[in-house]
């Protein structure tokens, strides 16, 4: 409980990789898991913030391959960078249809 307690305390602290390591196995609901997700669209906030994401969710960190991309080429968009990172991978094409996807920023 107290490991709980003490990654609550990390999450409302305003530390943005606190708040995703938090809340990020919270995120997939309704039966999904991480393994059934195809195709993830991460917020480009930093190497921090995608590094803690995939630690959240326990993905290597080529998982937000065009994250890092996005990142390198224009930087932190704030909030509108996932749009970026979103419209990059549906240029990109390989998605199957009807598999699961996950955004989040």
């Amino acid at each position: 409980m107290d490991a709980e307690r003490d990654r609550l305390a990390d999450a409302l602290s305003g530390r943005p990789a606190a708040k995703i390591a938090f809340h990020a196995p919270c995120s997939l609901q309704h039966g999904l898991k991480v393994a059934d997700v195809s195709t993830w669209v991460a917020h480009t906030g930093g190497p921090r913030i995608l590094r803690a994401a995939a630690s959240a969710l326990e993905l290597p960190d080529e998982a937000f391959a065009a994250s890092w991309r996005s990142l390198a080429r224009v930087g932190n968009l704030s909030s509108t960078g996932v749009l970026h990172v979103l419209a990059d991978e549906l240029a990109a094409g390989g998605q199957i249809p009807g598999s699961a996807g996950v955004l989040f920023a």
